[in-house]
């Protein structure tokens, strides 16, 4: 969940690519593997470059390598910094998702549990259930979102291999219409902030379930649903404007599903390794 420290490590993204196949067939154990990221005091501070190249180029094998996993170990490697986006730091200043809770959720022993600070979150409270260091269930639903991955694969040791959203109505969702959308979109350009909003949109009489995700006023937004309408997101285009930039899908962990994807600004700062870029908009010049 820590930035990596050393970009020089990315000329080890292939050998490390080498070990995630090694732990698929079986010739490397998977606390081998992770001992391998561990720095001198046990912590997994090292970088893991190896998680941005399969999900670029082999997204197969990162899949087929978090299903190898544990739930324990599968949930270190999403929490990753490559992955989820966010620090730990991060995650309390925006959504006073406490360390502590963090720790717990990736197995990590958390002793002498401290009260945590009464303070506002920069972005919005995921807020806990009454145990204070315990991971509620909106929390983990938040995370699935961040991940792009379904909730069971955080909660179960054999998770389900098919898409779903039903983590949806748990998070702090927001249903807007299409001009509330805009309006979001808009405040995106002032905004400083690196925030990943689950969304219904109401257009046109259809409910789209939609991942919106803005970093110093840039945005990727995603059509998320089991089954999509690919006229609706057409619409959904046109109806943007010029405020669409690229065009394109995001592969996700369950194969067979892609979530449609629109982003609006600079694209190198937003995109995700798994954003494949494809012509969808009506509007623009061939």
């Amino acid at each position: 969940m820590d930035k990596p420290k050393n970009a020089g490590h990315r000329n080890n993204a292939e050998e490390y690519v080498g070990y995630i196949r090694e732990v698929i067939t079986g010739k490397m154990t998977v606390e081998v593997y992770f001992n391998k990221k561990r720095d001198g005091a046990g912590r997994y501070s090292k970088p893991w470059p190896e998680l941005d190249w399969v999900r670029r180029y082999e997204m197969d094998l990162y899949c087929k390598f978090l299903l190898k996993l544990d739930l324990n170990h599968r949930r270190i490697v999403l929490s990753r910094y490559e992955i989820l986006g966010y620090t730990v730091r991060e995650l309390s200043n925006y959504f006073r998702i406490h360390r502590d809770q963090m720790r717990k959720f990736i197995g990590i022993f958390v002793a002498n549990e401290k009260k945590k600070e009464k303070r506002e979150a920069l972005i919005r409270d995921v807020i806990p259930v009454p145990g204070e260091f315990e991971i509620d269930a909106r929390i983990i639903a938040l995370l699935a979102v961040m991940m792009r991955v379904p909730v069971s694969w955080l909660e179960q040791e054999n998770p389900s291999q098919e898409w779903t959203i039903s983590h949806y109505t748990v998070t702090e969702y927001q249903i807007v219409n299409k001009d509330e959308l805009l309006n979001k979109l808009q405040n995106i350009n002032s905004c400083v902030y690196h925030d990943v909003l689950p969304i219904i949109l109401i257009f046109d009489g259809v409910e789209l379930h939609l991942r919106l995700e803005s970093k110093n006023g840039d945005f990727i937004l995603e059509y998320v649903d089991e089954c999509q309408r690919f006229g609706v997101f057409r619409e959904l285009i046109k109806f943007l404007g010029d405020r669409v930039k690229k065009t394109g899908y995001v592969k996700t962990v369950i194969l067979t599903h892609l979530n449609l994807a629109i982003i609006g600004g600079n694209q190198l700062k937003i995109m995700p390794p798994e954003f494949m870029e494809v012509n969808f908009n009506p509007l623009a010049k061939s």
